[in-house]
């Protein structure tokens, strides 16, 4: 509590005291510790839909499109699929679905953020970004 806080208190302490004088406390100077914060890094603006955008989670990369369709590439699909492996994705409410080479992946899409298999996924950018 500053010295300033504790004279105002015997102040209003002694209203009422009669002829009592108050004395004042003398003030300590204030110090002031200076602390260097990591600045935050830039945020990606996020868009408010998946289709049209593309995303990385487990390394791969999911680019989502219209009509369901998806298509993921990743180092291991490409020995499979050079050009990308298409598969379907089903949104409804915030759960996501997707089929991808007969697999079944269950995710979460909030507006903001991307689950895929309780991985988060991070924002790439436009679809047209990693197209061919």
């Amino acid at each position: 509590m500053s010295s300033r806080v504790v004279a105002l208190l015997l102040a209003f302490a002694c209203v009422g005291c009669g002829d009592k004088e108050v004395v004042p406390v003398e003030e300590e100077p204030l110090v002031v510790e200076v602390v260097e914060v990591e600045p935050e890094p830039p945020r990606v603006d996020v868009p408010s839909e998946l289709v049209g955008h593309a995303w990385r989670s487990a390394g791969n990369v999911f680019i989502f499109q219209k009509g369901g369709n998806l298509l993921v590439r990743g180092e291991k699909i490409e020995k499979l699929a050079p050009n990308g492996a298409p598969g379907r994705f089903e949104l409804d409410g915030e759960r996501l679905e997707l089929t991808v080479m007969g697999q079944h992946y269950v995710g979460i899409w909030n507006g903001e953020r991307l689950l895929i298999s309780d991985q988060e996924a991070e924002y790439l950018g436009p679809n047209s970004d990693f197209l061919d």
